[in-house]
């Protein structure tokens, strides 16, 4: 059995390393703040493939004496904490004094640094923990550090970095949150020689929060609750234009840029029905606090914290971000005549859904077959100048043989005689593809009449498996076809969406997109596929790029998830009128595609009822 023994003090900064540098953004979160704490008004950061080849943070701080230098890169040293009564009331970004030494402990590190006391800098280089030079050089006031080649004496740690663009996201966000936080001071970002963003000084949060967010700052509103305790201000999006991922959320306590599920689940809850389901609110909050009422050193990376009093904060949270909602004209016209100061119902016990519900049914054996014309169709030719073809491009095709389904439900229990239907009875025919009649059921479902069997579908899943196929079949063989705009359409995206969605640009264009960027903040779309012709090209390309960089880095299979992603978005939806051919070229496709039975996400397509098994439902 080994002895217990005291560990070396490279080794301890590696295992440290592994607390405090996850990945790229760590490293420049760590610097970043660093030079905050330094009381800089210009930071640079330069970084290479993701920040794995190269990191480069320049500032024009304080800076560092000669003597210090050293004294900096040894663990648990700094100048920001000298008591325990200090830590109860810390308001320094930094204090553990475990970043430098951890970040040199895994890369080749250099820091180079003077006062404006001094007549010249000094520069020291580590290698993996190993200071390998320490001398006299020419800088100019500040600080700059620089590492290479991230992770390279751990590789297990390596490995498990994403992709380029995944980590150049990471980084973004990093400094973003800071940049938020701290209007005072200018922030630029080159990745790989390219300028993705330079923040000017602002003079206020409000100036700062509209750099970030560029267009995307129209749509949100400003609210202001100052208390005793506490206050809170911030920038909180209007319902309506929630977004697919809940990346966009800023918590800033102190100036400290935090993650909360307290403060997550009070921004939820202020939210409440006003959401739809799937969307998420951006929001920009700013809390300030007696700092003694907060404990930061929760976590390494200080992105944690635990408040003294939980209940008032997640009220006094809940209640600003509500009354924001409420008190403004931020509902859409959508939610119908709800007032400020009241709740929404949810839409399948709303009087306008019931009343839906009713007049369909009323209607059902009574409408002619007249055609119909949806929103997404007036909507699009705005756009193109033509109608879309998202279900006119399914057309009859000649029916295939098929025998009788003499399957009966007459043998088995009560609660599966009204089944889906299962793959093995496909060959079988499900029903005839030629149906006596088809109807349109509260915008929502087909119903299908034909000799034996009652035949209702999920229009939107069915859609989705006819999409999801086609999309397959694109990667494999051809690109599916694209309708072209008439004008370009070009939205603007924050630099990480910006830069993340160029990844995905081979993907979407054999889904039939012409995507191009557009300058650092914009995005111009070309044309879009003549399947999703009938939907919002900027909402349809934002969804899907806001689903393929949440969740592509942890598919196996990214043409899958695109296919599975661009058939959700771009399918006809709950709500959407179809006319008699379109139902009817939909089944067709339907029952052409491999796997009819279920949509990509594994929910059912079709539920069917047969005569026999009615009968045997009314005990005849």
């Amino acid at each position: 059995m080994r002895q217990i023994a005291v560990l070396p003090e490279i080794l301890i900064n590696k295992i440290a390393a592994g607390e405090v540098v996850e990945r790229p953004s760590s490293v420049v979160k760590e610097l970043v703040e660093n030079s905050l704490d330094a009381g800089a008004t210009r930071i640079k950061v330069e970084i290479e493939k993701g920040g794995s080849k190269q990191i480069k943070v320049t500032d024009n701080g304080e800076g560092i004496a000669g003597d210090f230098l050293p004294v900096a890169l040894q663990r648990h040293a700094t100048s920001k904490l000298q008591s325990l009564e200090e830590l109860d009331s810390i308001s320094s970004l930094g204090f553990r004094g475990e970043a430098l030494p951890s970040i040199a402990s895994v890369s080749l590190f250099e820091i180079t640094s003077k006062t404006k006391d001094q007549l010249s800098g000094f520069r020291i280089k580590v290698e993996g923990g190993r200071i390998v030079e320490q001398t006299d050089i020419g800088a100019p006031d500040g600080t700059m550090i620089e590492v290479r080649e991230l992770f390279f004496n751990t590789p297990a740690r390596r490995k498990f970095l994403k992709t380029q663009v995944t980590e150049t996201r990471h980084i973004i966000d990093a400094i973003n949150g800071l940049a938020l936080a701290y209007p005072h001071c200018g922030f630029e970002l080159v990745s790989d020689g390219r300028q993705l963003f330079d923040y000017n000084i602002a003079g206020d949060y409000k100036s700062r929060v509209k750099d970030v967010l560029g267009g995307d700052f129209d749509k949100m509103v400003e609210f202001s609750d100052k208390g005793d305790r506490i206050s809170l201000s911030g920038f909180t999006i209007k319902p309506e234009f929630a977004l697919k991922n809940r990346a966009q959320i800023y918590f800033i306590v102190n100036g400290r840029r935090i993650s909360s599920p307290l403060l997550y689940s009070a921004l939820m809850r202020a939210y409440g029905e006003f959401l739809i389901k799937g969307r998420y609110p951006q929001a920009v909050i700013y809390i300030f606090m007696d700092p003694s009422a907060l404990d930061i050193n929760v976590s390494p990376t200080k992105s944690e914290v635990r408040f003294s009093d939980e209940r008032s904060i997640y009220g006094a949270l809940m209640s600003a971000v509500r009354k924001c909602i409420t008190s403004h004209d931020v509902i859409p016209s959508g939610f119908g005549s709800v007032k400020p100061g009241f709740g929404v119902e949810e839409e399948n016990e709303s009087a306008d859904y019931r009343e839906r519900i009713r007049a369909a049914a009323e209607s059902f054996f009574s409408r002619s077959k007249s055609s119909y014309i949806s929103e997404n169709q007036r909507a699009f030719k705005m756009h193109t100048g033509k109608s879309p073809a998202s279900l006119e491009n399914i057309r009859p095709t000649p029916e295939r043989k098929t025998g009788d389904a003499s399957e009966s439900l007459a043998s088995k229990p009560a609660d599966e005689r009204s089944t889906i239907v299962e793959k093995s009875t496909r060959e079988e025919s499900v029903f005839e593809l030629t149906p006596y009649r088809v109807e349109q059921f509260a915008h929502m479902f087909i119903i299908a009449f034909s000799r034996d069997q009652i035949t209702i579908i999920d229009q939107h899943a069915a859609h989705e498996r006819i999409l999801y196929e086609r999309a397959l079949k694109s990667f494999e063989h051809q690109k599916m076809s694209s309708q072209k705009l008439l004008m370009p359409v070009n939205i603007e995206m924050e630099p990480g969406m910006i830069s993340g969605a160029e990844e995905y640009f081979e993907l979407l264009n054999n889904l039939g997109f012409e995507l191009e960027r557009f300058g650092p903040r914009s995005l111009a779309i070309y044309a879009v596929p003549a399947v999703a012709s009938g939907k919002n090209p900027e909402t349809l390309v934002r969804d899907l790029l806001s689903d393929l960089m949440e969740y592509g880095d942890e598919s196996e299979d990214r043409f899958k998830l695109a296919a599975q992603r661009f058939a959700c978005h771009a399918a006809v939806r709950g709500g959407d009128n179809l006319s008699e051919e379109m139902m009817r070229g939909l089944v067709r496709e339907l029952f052409k595609s491999e796997n009819p039975y279920i949509c990509p996400h594994g929910r059912p397509t079709i539920i069917r009822y047969t005569v026999e098994g009615l009968r045997s439902q009314f005990g005849r």
